[in-house]
């Protein structure tokens, strides 16, 4: 997982690699078969019925021929459970549905609908930011009044919707960024999950004054340490900002640099580190080293996402999943804000002659049923409220599942803007080497403004 991160950390997307997909079809063969139906017994005897007789029974609607959806699908969405869904929907209505694999599908699906070669159905990646080049409203169906919206969680919903509409059904699991601990190490020594910040501080003392190393770092790969900043930003920043805040980063009228919570999250990271809670062999340190530590108990907690348990439980088995227990970086006053990354969404074409059929298959997806077998067969905490008592979970993940229900959540600031933070596992890497706050709070900047320039984002 440790590319997968990287990716998504520099938005080139996307999400969890798992499966990838044969290429086949097209959209042609969504068409639809026109003949008309031949009158019915009761048409008949409603027209032969003599004017005095009392009127006769109403005409049923005339059973409509069944339909092949086009459904194009990027390698990141799991197989697994979707063909499922897909086989009771045809039983149940007659509809099929055929998976169009795309190869390299960034560049193929985007280059489809600059055209409008718009299969029936189509995944796509999180969030609203590239929509406008699509025209959303002429040309992807409104699902703002679909029955299974207000099944949606809000953190996803509101990330999703634009211009107070929603266009796309989100579609997987969340993924999130949280400080994961050895329950064990915990019990002994008497501890529990923080409060707020100085909880957390307090606790990271106490274990290092037992002989263990407070957090496990991976300084030598890089990447793994800009999670610390990311899941802090929704902690620190975002209650600062506010989404009027995002809006002005997204058109350049307020500047990374000029936030004092940005600064605040590195100043408060170098203080884990001057405060001896990371371990002596800092600049050695690997991902791989983080779960091992964890979990043999030699240190206490790490600060990753949670692909990481994937990794844990390939080495540890279930019975290591259980001896984690997870909480969100907390804030000053509270236990903090829940980071989630988005799974994509699923769009239906507006103006395809099978539009209808395709809305009826999203409502199918989203059903009760349908939601038991994807999140049955694809554990992670699910976008859908009804599924959240059902879904598979490990107990880490049951954690945040609890913070995210009782507490706050949002969106990875990352998704929620438009240029993004290029070279930051770099940046990242060279602020905990050095320790230079300004100078990673400036580069970050720096960078931030050269992507928006690249894209040719109006403001920059």
């Amino acid at each position: 997982m440790k590319t997968s991160f990287k990716s998504i950390t520099l938005i080139t997307l996307l999400s969890i690699s798992l499966l990838s997909l044969s290429a086949c079809g097209s959209s042609s063969n969504n068409e639809q078969a026109s003949s008309a139906p031949q009158a019915t017994v009761a048409e008949k005897a409603a027209t032969e019925a003599p004017a005095t007789e009392a009127p006769a029974t109403a005409t049923p609607e005339p059973k409509k021929d069944p339909v092949t959806l086009s459904f194009a699908m990027s390698g990141d969405v799991p197989l697994t459970g979707v063909e499922e869904i897909f086989k009771n929907f045809e039983a149940k209505t007659g509809n099929k549905v055929e998976i169009l694999g795309l190869p390299d599908y960034a560049n193929v699906i985007k280059a489809r609908l600059a055209t409008k070669d718009y299969p029936d159905v189509f995944w796509y990646y999180p969030g609203t930011g590239d929509f406008s080049v699509f025209k959303p409203d002429e040309n992807f169906a409104d699902l703002s009044n679909e029955a299974y919206v207000s099944d949606i969680t809000d953190s996803q919903k509101n990330f999703q919707t634009l211009d107070g509409k929603l266009y796309g059904m989100p579609w997987g699991a969340s993924t999130t960024m949280s400080i994961y601990y050895n329950k064990e190490v915990f019990t002994k020594l008497s501890l529990a999950p923080p409060k707020n910040y100085a909880d957390f501080l307090a606790i990271c003392e106490t274990i290092k004054a037992a002989g263990i190393t407070p957090i496990q770092t991976a300084v030598k790969d890089g990447w793994p340490e800009q999670v610390y900043f990311l899941a802090s930003w929704e902690t620190f920043v975002d209650p600062a900002i506010g989404k009027e805040g995002i809006d002005k980063l997204n058109k350049n009228e307020l500047k990374i640099k000029d936030i004092p919570q940005v600064k605040d999250i590195f100043t408060r990271e170098l203080e884990l580190k001057t405060k001896g809670y990371f371990p002596k062999n800092l600049l050695s340190t690997t991902y791989d080293m983080q779960a091992e530590a964890v979990m043999t108990g030699k240190a206490a907690m790490m600060i990753e996402g949670d692909w990481v348990l994937a990794d844990v439980q390939k080495k540890f088995g279930d019975a290591g999943l259980d001896k984690l227990g997870a909480f969100p970086i907390p804030s000053d006053t509270d236990t903090g804000t829940v980071v989630l990354y988005p799974p994509g969404q699923v769009i239906v074409a507006k103006n395809n002659k099978n539009a209808d059929v395709a809305k009826e298959l999203l409502a199918f997806m989203s059903t009760p049923e349908s939601l038991a077998i994807w999140y049955g067969k694809n554990p992670g905490m699910p976008v859908f409220k009804s599924a959240m008592e059902t879904a598979k979970l490990s107990a880490p993940q049951k954690d945040m599942l609890n913070y995210q229900n009782t507490s706050k959540s949002e969106i990875n600031v990352q998704f929620r803007l438009l240029p993004t933070f290029t070279d930051f596992d770099k940046i990242s890497q060279q602020f905990i080497i050095s320790g230079n706050v300004d100078e990673a709070v400036n580069m970050l900047d720096k960078n931030y403004q050269r992507s928006g320039k690249d894209k040719k984002l109006a403001g920059f």
